[in-house]
């Protein structure tokens, strides 16, 4: 205070602390090391004079930012690795967060695909829980397990994007007797283009191998399958099948 007199005091439940001190200018300063670690100063200064007049009562407020590990999981409809506009956020994914100091905390994400944690500053190991929710789904932005770095007083994210993938089979034969089935002396067609197009409009155009196979990953819904007829033997017709065919792809 004003005497020159220091004493300690402790903040309560509410966050206040108050002392009777002599009129003149007082000197408030806060203890760092009692600070949850990584705390930012974000209201007040450090430290603060305030001038107290006898009988009265002078304030001094700080406020204070901690540090936080923010997961986000969504659904990647398109597999870009990226969350547009019209992609849903995805819930109840638990998460392990393991902080600097090795504590774990145990979350599941909510319904904005968010799990918000406290952490303080430095390497955070973030652990995504398979699950039945994503155990058929594809992660296209992020790992199951990473490590990212926190700052103090600041928001770190850690993004997950996971695709809906499913996976279209095609087969062609040479269908000697015409009869729409492949008999045990028929071979297979191979080297033949297949242009397959999924639900978000992206097609891919394959051949297929010498078992006339193709198997091609693609975003669950409807899709399209055109064979290139120009790659096909001259005079080929066909006996089974439609073209195009439309299929739908169960993620």
């Amino acid at each position: 205070d004003s005497l020159g007199v220091s004493t300690i005091v402790t903040t309560d439940a509410a966050g206040d602390a108050s002392l009777l001190v002599a009129e003149g200018i007082t000197t408030v300063s806060v203890v760092e090391d009692t600070l949850p670690p990584g705390y930012v100063q974000t209201q007040g200064q450090e430290p603060t004079e305030v001038f107290v007049l006898a009988g009265g009562v002078q304030s001094v407020v700080n406020g204070y930012e901690p540090s936080f590990v923010l997961v986000h999981t969504y659904i990647d409809i398109d597999g870009d690795g990226t969350q547009d506009d019209d992609e849903e956020n995805l819930s109840g994914i638990d998460v392990i967060i393991t902080d600097s100091n090795n504590v774990q905390y145990m979350v599941a994400t909510d319904a904005d695909g968010n799990a918000l944690v406290e952490v303080p500053p430095g390497n955070v190991l973030v652990q995504i829980i398979k699950s039945d929710l994503i155990a058929n789904l594809t992660q296209t932005e992020g790992s199951p397990s990473q490590t990212v770095v926190v700052d103090a007083g600041e928001t770190t994210p850690v993004l997950n994007g996971y695709y809906p993938e499913g996976q279209v089979y095609v087969h062609l034969y040479k269908d000697t007797d015409g009869n729409g089935q492949q008999n045990g002396d028929e071979p297979n067609l191979e080297g033949v283009e297949v242009t397959i197009t999924d639900s978000q409009g992206v097609p891919r155009t394959v051949t297929t191998d010498a078992n006339g196979d193709v198997r091609v990953p693609v975003a669950a819904g409807e899709a399209t399958v055109v064979v290139n007829q120009d790659t096909l033997p001259d005079g080929y017709v066909q006996t089974k099948g439609e073209e195009p065919m439309t299929v739908y792809v169960a993620a």
